[in-house]
């Protein structure tokens, strides 16, 4: 996990998923990519000069940023930034994908986060349209050792181990323990049951699998996490599956999860 993109709108909950993200650069060895993405939305002729006004004082932020952290980086670990004009979740998805980013970390809402919206209207946009990792980060919550991470599943095949290397990867590291969780339906007799594939795709670490029953997948993934007291929870998103479902607007207001640990969703295109 080498290049670890943080974008910030210089909130309170941008700076804590930035000061959750730096703890893993030092323990990953990684590189830090902070970037601030600002929209010039005004069609005027005095375009060009808030586009400037704009980049200037996000540099500037910025700076004061990387002034106050940089001297907490140790090995290969670093820092960096950059301030960038455009679109929000599609600027970050291709800016993370042009450096072959890792992991993406993010808030779980911004400055202007819209209430009723699945983590913040921004950071649901970039894990629903991103190929790379994406771990958001609860506005209460601080950084820790990995001891417990809860991986949510359905039923669905898991199409390779790549799927899963983020998470494996973080196990690995942290020496962490590995929940297979599969929410079922209580009044349901039979299910299609879990992936077997994911067992071969998890060999390299501890692992168990576990069955919570629930009517809702929100509460039977909350209870258990709070059971467990998970360090970590990781899902898969696609764009069927109750991860995708999240996103449709339909879903939005009955399936929405408000996260109280760390989320890394993974990314599965099949």
């Amino acid at each position: 996990m080498k290049n670890i993109v943080v974008p910030t709108d210089f909130s309170d909950n941008a700076n804590n998923a930035l000061e959750y993200a730096i703890n893993l650069a030092i323990h990953f060895d990684s590189k830090i990519h902070l970037i601030h993405v600002f929209e010039v939305r005004t069609q005027t002729g005095v375009l060009v000069s808030i586009r400037d006004i704009m980049k200037k004082d996000a540099e500037e932020d910025l700076a004061k940023i990387i002034k106050e952290y940089k001297g907490r980086f140790i090995r290969n670990s670093s820092i960096e930034a950059t301030a960038i004009e455009g679109y929000t979740y599609q600027t970050i998805n291709s800016f993370a994908k042009g450096i072959g980013a890792d992991l993406i970390v993010m808030g779980t809402q911004g400055a202007s986060a819209v209430k009723g919206i699945f983590m913040g209207s921004n950071t649901s946009k970039v894990i629903g349209k991103s190929e790379i990792p994406v771990l958001s980060i609860p506005k209460t919550c601080s950084y820790h050792q990995i001891k417990d991470i809860t991986l949510a599943v359905d039923d669905k095949v898991i199409s390779s181990k790549d799927v899963l290397r983020p998470l494996t990867e973080f196990a690995k590291s942290y020496e962490a323990h590995i929940s297979v969780l599969h929410v079922e339906k209580e009044m349901v007799a039979s299910s299609a049951g879990v992936d077997a594939g994911i067992d071969m795709f998890l060999s390299e670490v501890p692992h168990t699998y576990n069955t919570v029953y629930s009517d809702s997948v929100k509460e039977g993934v909350d209870r258990f996490v709070d059971r467990v007291d998970a360090d970590l929870l990781c899902m898969v998103h696609r764009e069927r599956g109750f991860i995708g479902n999240l996103f449709h607007k339909s879903k939005v207001n009955t399936e929405v999860f408000d996260c109280k640990v760390p989320l890394l969703v993974v990314y599965d295109k099949y």
